[in-house]
């Protein structure tokens, strides 16, 4: 309750009750569906996880509860730890790496049909600088890396054209170097593609 500067990555909260609950009563939804609940589990009789999508960051958000009673039936008393019976927080300013989410080839494919790919696509879970950032090739045992311009389709997609380039039963090795979300934060790499580079 009343968290604020958080990241706008949270996909799930976390309610504690003081007691255990009536897990078949009770519902959660943001005010003003600003953001959006995808679903609840009881993770025992008095913890609920909510999972959360939505979120945008400096934003501030009110997760209303409605409905929950004890299992005397005792509705809940959001007073003495919510104030207003409702869980509000807010999320800070952007300082996560963007992400990659996809890629085609895919991040450790060995089947890669080398002679019919002519663009590698990546996929960012924000919208990027679209201004900067380009890849660098590298071919097993061959001289480079080969720098290839970034073309993007949207905010959140990136092509490489590669048509020609790729070589078959080689590794190839695409470093994505330089990218940045809108607010300036790097790339971080490490989530799906472990090295910062996507590999095939």
């Amino acid at each position: 309750e009343g968290g604020a500067g958080l990241s706008a990555r949270i996909d799930t909260i976390e309610l504690v009750f003081s007691e255990p609950m009536d897990n078949t009563a009770g519902s959660v939804a943001f005010a003003d569906d600003v953001a959006t609940v995808d679903g609840i589990a009881w993770v025992d009789g008095a913890t609920l996880r909510v999972d959360v999508s939505g979120l945008a960051y400096e934003t501030s958000y009110t997760l209303t509860l409605d409905g929950f009673v004890d299992r005397t039936g005792n509705p809940l008393d959001g007073e003495p730890t919510l104030g207003d019976g409702a869980l509000d927080f807010a999320t800070g300013v952007d300082e996560d790496g963007p992400r990659v989410t996809d890629a085609d080839p895919s991040e450790g494919q060995l089947d890669v049909d080398t002679a019919r790919v002519e663009t590698i696509t990546v996929l960012f879970d924000e919208d990027m600088d679209t201004s900067v950032g380009a890849g660098e090739l590298s071919i097993d045992g061959e001289d480079g890396p080969v720098a290839l311009p970034a073309s993007w389709a949207d905010a959140r997609e990136v092509r490489f054209d590669v048509a020609g380039r790729l070589l078959t039963g080689r590794e190839h090795h695409l470093a994505l170097v330089g990218f940045t979300d809108v607010a300036g934060n790097a790339l971080d790499g490490e989530p799906f593609l472990g090295d910062g580079a996507l590999d095939f």
